[in-house]
C-alpha cells in the first residue's frame, strides 16, 4: 500500500482544493432571512368600494388572516353625499374613531399631504373591523383604503 500512496506527494489537503463556502452560504442565508423579514413586515393596502345609504349603515372590512397591525385608512368620495356623513370605526370592540365626519379622512391625491390617517392597532388574525355610518343626506359612494402590516 505504501508504494501507491506516499503522504505529501501529489496529494493536496482538502482545504486547499475545496473553497470554504460556509461564509458565503451564511451571508446568502442572512440576506434571504432579511428579505423574508422585510416581506412579512411590509406595508400592504386593500381597497373597498363603499356605498353609504341614507340613514344608518355599516361596512365590514375583511383583511388577510396574516395581518398583524392595522395602520390606518383613507377615504375618497366617488359621489358626494347630500349631507354630513358621521362615521365610527371599531377595531376588535375598540372604538377608534367616534362621531366624526368621514370627510375629515379624505385623501385627495396631489392635494393631500398623506396617503392615510394613522390609527395603529394590533390585529390577531380573527379581527372585526367595522365602519358605521350615519348619512344625513342621499346615498354616497366612496372608496376606502385600509393600510396594514
Amino acid at each position: 500500500m505504501a508504494k501507491f500512496f506516499r503522504g505529501g506527494q501529489g496529494q493536496a489537503q482538502a482545504s486547499q482544493m475545496v473553497p470554504n463556502l460556509a461564509p458565503a452560504r451564511a451571508a446568502a442565508s442572512d440576506r434571504a432571512m432579511a428579505m423574508r423579514e422585510a416581506y412579512s413586515n411590509g406595508v400592504r393596502c386593500k381597497g373597498f368600494t363603499v356605498t353609504i345609504v341614507g340613514g344608518q349603515s355599516s361596512f365590514s372590512v375583511d383583511l388577510s388572516g396574516m395581518a398583524k397591525n392595522f395602520l390606518g385608512f383613507g377615504f375618497v368620495f366617488l359621489t358626494a353625499p347630500g349631507g354630513a356623513v358621521i362615521t365610527q370605526l371599531v377595531v376588535n370592540n375598540d372604538v377608534v374613531v367616534d362621531s366624526t365626519l368621514i370627510q375629515h379622512f379624505q385623501v385627495l391625491g396631489t392635494t393631500s399631504d398623506r396617503d392615510y390617517y394613522p390609527f395603529p392597532r394590533p390585529l390577531n388574525g380573527q379581527d372585526t373591523i367595522i365602519f358605521n355610518f350615519n348619512n344625513a343626506g342621499a346615498q354616497a359612494i366612496g372608496y376606502l383604503v385600509v393600510y396594514y402590516i
